[in-house]
């Protein structure tokens, strides 16, 4: 299968080659569905980049530091011979480690599922007379189908 990679770093595309990327060969990617959420991604280990993309990873995160914003794409070509994007993620700058010439990043699941699971046991509070309408809504006489409900 065809490939190509993206790297954006702070909103700028850059095109890397599959050698910046050390351990793809180790790096499985799924997507699962576990409930009524949606589909979460996951990858099996973290992002290995060295070469260019070690340089522009480090420098944003030199500069920014938890503030940086990074991502990689991965498109696969298409039989018109066009790229469609296969997955993207955001890389967690948190998790960022670096040695003289590998940079270890893990990747982001922004999904909606997990933005939902993340979310499921929050309890919010609404104040009643901040949703109460103007106009006062009547419920007698509802027709529900050939019938008339009183």
């Amino acid at each position: 299968m065809l490939c190509k990679y993206v790297l954006t770093v702070d909103s700028i595309s850059y095109d890397i080659p599959k050698s910046c990327i050390q351990n793809w060969d180790e790096i499985k990617f799924s997507r699962k569905r576990s409930g009524l959420e949606g589909i979460t991604r996951t990858f099996t280990s973290k992002f290995q980049f060295v070469g260019e993309a070690y340089d522009l990873i480090l420098e944003e995160y030199l500069s920014k530091y938890l503030a940086s914003n990074a991502s990689i794409s991965v498109y696969t070509i298409t039989d018109s011979h066009t790229y469609d994007e296969f997955f993207s993620c955001r890389l967690d700058f948190g998790s960022l480690t670096y040695d003289g010439n590998t940079v270890s990043i893990n990747s982001i699941d922004d999904s909606v599922a997990n933005i939902i699971k993340a979310n499921k046991g929050t309890q919010y509070e609404y104040s009643v007379d901040e949703l109460k309408d103007e106009a006062r809504l009547y419920y007698d006489r509802l027709s529900y189908g050939k019938f008339k409900v009183d």
